[in-house]
């Protein structure tokens, strides 16, 4: 399920967070995920942007790293892709052998996806 972040997240200062989501629907009434997100802020230029910022998941399968900030994976397409890095993310990567499959909860900012958490399938 994505959820739209752009209104609640314009306020907040660059750090840690922790998102809080259920559901209020009685056939979903147990729906419950608690997840931490890592927010940058939004430079000027996004803070004017109309794109709105949505958590996506992927289950990827993990290349290797690009560089200190990105790494390289293969979709669920069977296409390779980068993925930018969040300082809180690269110790989750710096042991991970390649070709494991993993999770990755991510934003879309000027068309990068941008890595908040990861975990191994």
């Amino acid at each position: 399920m994505d959820i739209d972040l752009t209104e609640g997240l314009k306020a907040l200062e660059p750090g840690k967070y922790t998102l809080e989501v259920w559901s209020i629907a009685n056939e979903a009434k147990d729906w419950k995920v608690n997840k931490e997100i890592f927010w940058d802020g939004l430079s000027e230029e996004n803070s004017k942007a109309e794109e709105k910022l949505l958590i996506e998941e992927a289950l990827v399968t993990y290349v290797g790293l690009q560089d200190l900030n990105s790494i390289e994976v293969i979709n669920e397409s069977n296409e390779a892709e980068a993925m930018r890095l969040t300082e809180e993310v690269k110790p989750f990567f710096g042991e991970l052998e390649t070709e494991t499959k993993i999770t990755v909860f991510y934003i879309k900012i000027d068309g990068q996806k941008i890595i908040q958490s990861a975990t191994k399938e």
